[in-house]
């Protein structure tokens, strides 16, 4: 319910960011957070994935608290270490992603923000206090709203510094919400138990290669369209993204939130993938149908800055069916522990390298179609490979993984 409420009242957010600050300056804005994606991996270190994996795991409430206060030591000590390694490396950063000075700055301001909330909203969720996370959420929503309103229309900045900012301030509001809740009411302190932090530890390096990989899928098709083609580009490709994210990516990410918590203590797998199944055969025509029409009104809203191209639209459509599909796939292999990480990274890895070339070779071909064509592709991969490796887990009794 709070991705739903706050989707609802940030949603106003994206559309005056498209209308009034136009392509361009849209399009920087949208290679800080593809750029954010890249920075937030050593901050993060594979920590949230630690914590929904090993929090909920346990009910003894001493062993959470030995959990949570590890995550946030490591946390602290890894943002510290790659913010100064960042700053020491920018001229590498400016070359590689093909940026300014300014873009840089924002982007590692934006990173620190997101990969706190990041973590911290990972811990919360993990221990089950979703009322705190739809607060967390509304709050950070409400933010973004009322202070790039402020500085779009009281200040005049129509420039991505705006819309930046207005994340930052509203990530950190979220962040000072869930800490109040660790310190104060659940009274969680930095103690730590060794076997726990291995544990984790462990769980969470998995997580960083899966990071990166995730990464260079996700993001280096604006990185190359900056590159190959021009920021006005990378605008409209990021505003078509959003369209098809505002509702069902929405509604999809909530369930999500929800599910992988949950399955990592449910001892009958088997089940579940049967249930999967019979949900998708009677929710993809639904998803792809609404997917259109949802994708198509919300370009019109952004404005005639941004073309309205059925073939993006019809594209982005059928991948919003197989991220779909291929999430709860995947999620449901995770749910394993280390030998379901493993399995990832596998597919991952290969995707990567067939990412970068389809990638470049299809933008420097057919400009923006190739990114999204590229894209498909790629889910259509993973897809096919995490249903396969989930019904090999069940035949072959490999869901079995004891937490100390």
């Amino acid at each position: 319910m709070g991705e739903i409420i706050g989707s609802i009242i940030g949603f106003p957010v994206k559309i005056m960011a498209g209308r009034f600050l136009g392509p361009i300056e849209y399009g920087k804005f949208a290679l800080i957070m593809s750029i954010t994606q890249f920075f937030i991996i050593p901050m993060v270190f594979g920590l949230s994935s630690g914590a929904q994996r090993y929090i909920p795991a346990t009910e003894d409430h001493d062993r959470q608290k030995t959990i949570v206060g590890f995550i946030s030591l490591f946390f602290l000590i890894t943002t510290l270490i790659s913010t100064i390694f960042f700053i020491a490396t920018k001229p590498l950063s400016l070359k590689i992603f093909g940026i300014s000075e300014a873009i840089f700055w924002w982007a590692l301001l934006f990173s620190i923000a997101t990969a706190a909330f990041y973590v911290f909203d990972a811990i919360v969720r993990s221990l089950k206090n979703f009322k705190l996370v739809y607060h967390g959420i509304v709050l950070n929503s409400f933010v973004t709203v009322t202070i790039f309103a402020v500085l779009l229309f009281w200040i005049d900045d129509k420039s991505f510094t705006s819309i930046t900012l207005a994340n930052v301030i509203a990530f950190a509001s979220s962040i000072l919400l869930y800490l109040g809740f660790l310190t104060h009411k659940a009274k969680f302190c930095l103690k730590i138990r060794e076997i726990d932090a291995k544990k984790v530890t462990h769980y969470s390096v998995l997580g960083i290669a899966g990071a990166v990989t995730g990464f260079l899928i996700g993001n280096t098709d604006r990185i190359f369209l900056n590159q190959i083609l021009s920021l006005y580009w990378v605008g409209v490709y990021s505003v078509y993204i959003n369209a098809a994210n505002v509702f069902v990516g929405r509604f999809f990410q909530l369930f999500l939130n929800v599910y992988f918590p949950n399955i990592s203590g449910e001892p009958n797998k088997k089940k579940i993938f049967n249930k999967l199944g019979k949900l998708f055969k009677v929710s993809m025509l639904p998803i792809f149908f609404f997917s259109v029409f949802s994708i198509w009104f919300i370009i019109w809203l952004f404005g005639k800055e941004f073309p309205v191209r059925l073939d993006l639209i019809l594209l982005f459509s059928l991948n919003n069916c197989l991220y779909v599909f291929y999430q709860l796939y995947m999620w449901l292999l995770n749910s394993q522990g280390v030998r379901g990480m493993n399995q990832t990274l596998k597919i991952l890895y290969f995707n990567t390298a067939l990412n970068l070339v389809l990638f470049y070779v299809l933008i420097s071909w057919i400009g923006i179609i190739g990114a999204i064509m590229a894209t498909v592709t790629i889910n259509l991969i993973f897809s096919v490979y995490f249903y396969c490796q989930v019904r090999r887990f069940i035949k072959n009794g490999l869901f079995i993984e004891k937490v100390e």
